[in-house]
C-alpha cells in the first residue's frame, strides 16, 4: 500500500471484506487479484480536501503508529478525519466515498469480488526514506486500494528484466519445492530474499507475460525454445514516465509476489490488488544520478559553511588575543608585575588551547576531504548548518517527501 504526496505520503487504504469463509488458497482472490492502476478517480481539489482535513484532525488527535507496528508509517482512521477534520471534513468524506466506489467497481468486474465492503480506511503518512524502507507485507482483509494524494515524480508500471525468466532453477525447486525462490543462485533479484507460502504465493505478472507457449506452460518450455514464442515479452517492460512537476520524489509500490514489478499511481489515481500479494516500498534506483547531484550540492554547501564558520572563529580568537595583549601591557606599565605575569600565563594557556582547537579543526577538515562522511554524520547536521539552511535546501527537502491515502476491502 503506497502512494505519493507532498511533505509526506498520505494513503487511504481501503480494505474490503467480502465473505466470512475463505475459499481454498489455490482459488483465493486475496492473492489472485493482480494489481492494476486506476487513473484519475479523484480530482486535485478532492485530494487537497483529504490532506487538509487529515492535518486538521492530526493537530487534535496526533497520528498513531499502532496499526503498522513493524513498519515506518503513521496514520489516522478516516472516521477521525471525518470527526475532527474541520472545515474540509465533509468534502474529505465525499472524496473518500468516491474513491471507495471506484475501487469497489474494479474489484467486482475484474476480480469477481462478491459484495465488497470498506471495513478499514485510513490515511497513511511517511517520508521518502521511510517509504523506501517499508518491508514487504500482506494486508488485512481481502483486497487493498491505495490512492495517491500528491503528484509523484514517477508514475506507471515498471517490470524488471528478470520478471520473465521464471522458473528460477536450483536443487530444491527441481525436487518439487514450487515456492523455493533460489535466492543464493539469483542474488540480484530482490524478491528472491522473500519467503513465499500458499497464503502469500509467488506469481507471474500475467498482464505482460503470456501463460502458454508451444502448447505448454511458459515455465515448462526450455529457454532455447522460448525464441519461438512470446514468453519473453515482459522483459524490460517500462511504462513508467517522469513528470516535470511533482510534489513527491519517492518510489512506488514494489510487489515481491510478482517478481518485483513496481506500480506508481498518479495523483488522484489508485493501485488496487489482492491483500495477500506481498508488497512494500521501492527504493530510488531510477533516481541515482539525481541523488548524486543533490548530495554533491549539499557537500559544497556544507564546505562553504564550514569555511565561513572557521574564518569567523579565527577572527574572534585574534580579536581576543589582541585585547588580552593590550590589557597585559597596561598591567605591566602600572607595575602590577605579579598580576600581569599571572594574566599572561593564563592567557597563553587559553591561547594554546585555542591553537589546539584550530589545529584539530584543520585536521578534521583534511580527513573529511580524504574520506566521505559516515551516514550518521550526514544525517546529523551541525548547529551552523542548521542556522545557515537556505530556502533552496528546504525546497529540495520537500521534493524528497510526500503524502497519500489508503484502505482495506
Amino acid at each position: 500500500m503506497l502512494a505519493l504526496l507532498t511533505h509526506w505520503w498520505s494513503l487511504i487504504t481501503v480494505a474490503l471484506k467480502a465473505h466470512s469463509r475463505c475459499p481454498h488458497h489455490q482459488f483465493d482472490e486475496r492473492a489472485l487479484c493482480l494489481p492494476r492502476l486506476l487513473p484519475a478517480i479523484l480530482t486535485a481539489a478532492e485530494t487537497a480536501a483529504i490532506i487538509e482535513a487529515t492535518e486538521a484532525a492530526a493537530a487534535k488527535r496526533n497520528y498513531t503508529s499502532s496499526r503498522h507496528t513493524y513498519y515506518a508509517t503513521v496514520d489516522l482512521p478516516v472516521s477521525t478525519v471525518y470527526a475532527d477534520g474541520g472545515a474540509q471534513a465533509a468534502a474529505a468524506k465525499r472524496a473518500v466515498h468516491k474513491a471507495r466506489n471506484a475501487t469497489i467497481d474494479d474489484l467486482i468486474h475484474r476480480c469477481g469480488a462478491t459484495d465488497p465492503v470498506l471495513h478499514d480506511g485510513f490515511v497513511i503518512k511517511y517520508s521518502t526514506s521511510r517509504q523506501a524502507g517499508l518491508e514487504q507485507h500482506g494486508d488485512g482483509g481481502r483486497y487493498s486500494a491505495t490512492v495517491a494524494l500528491r503528484r509523484p515524480r514517477l508514475s506507471g508500471v515498471n517490470v524488471p528484466d528478470y520478471a520473465s525468466l521464471e522458473p528460477q532453477t536450483c536443487e530444491l525447486r527441481k525436487r518439487g519445492f514450487a515456492n523455493e525462490t533460489c535466492n543464493a543462485a539469483f542474488p540480484e533479484r530482490t524478491f528472491s530474499r522473500e519467503h513465499f507460502s500458499p497464503e502469500y504465493p509467488l506469481l507471474t505478472y500475467d498482464e505482460f507475460c503470456p501463460l502458454s507457449c508451444l502448447g505448454q506452460s511458459c515455465d515448462e518450455v526450455e529457454p532455447h525454445l522460448r525464441t519461438k514464442c512470446d514468453c519473453g515479452v515482459c522483459a524490460s517492460t517500462l511504462t513508467t514516465r517522469e513528470n516535470d512537476a511533482y510534489d513527491f520524489d519517492g518510489g512506488g509500490t514494489r510487489f515481491s509476489s510478482l517478481r518485483d514489478v513496481v506500480f506508481s499511481p498518479e495523483m488522484g489515481g489508485a493501485v488496487v490488488h489482492g491483500a495477500r500479494l506481498k508488497h512494500g516500498g521501492e527504493d530510488e534506483r531510477l533516481d541515482s544520478a539525481s541523488l548524486q547531484l543533490t548530495k554533491a550540492r549539499e557537500t559544497q554547501r556544507e564546505e562553504r559553511q564550514r569555511a565561513t564558520h572557521y574564518a569567523q572563529e579565527l577572527s574572534n580568537q585574534q580579536l581576543t588575543h589582541r585585547k588580552f595583549a593590550a590589557d597585559c601591557a597596561v598591567a605591566l606599565r602600572a607595575a602590577e608585575v605579579d598580576r600581569g605575569l599571572w594574566r599572561l600565563k593564563s592567557g597563553l594557556k587559553r591561547h594554546h588551547l585555542a591553537l589546539r582547537s584550530i589545529a584539530y579543526q584543520r585536521l578534521m577538515d583534511a580527513l573529511r576531504k580524504k574520506r566521505p562522511a559516515s551516514p550518521i554524520m550526514r544525517r546529523t547536521p551541525s548547529w551552523s548548518q542548521k542556522s545557515a539552511a537556505s530556502a533552496e535546501r528546504r525546497r529540495d527537502a520537500l521534493r524528497r517527501q510526500g503524502t497519500a491515502i489508503a484502505g482495506y476491502y
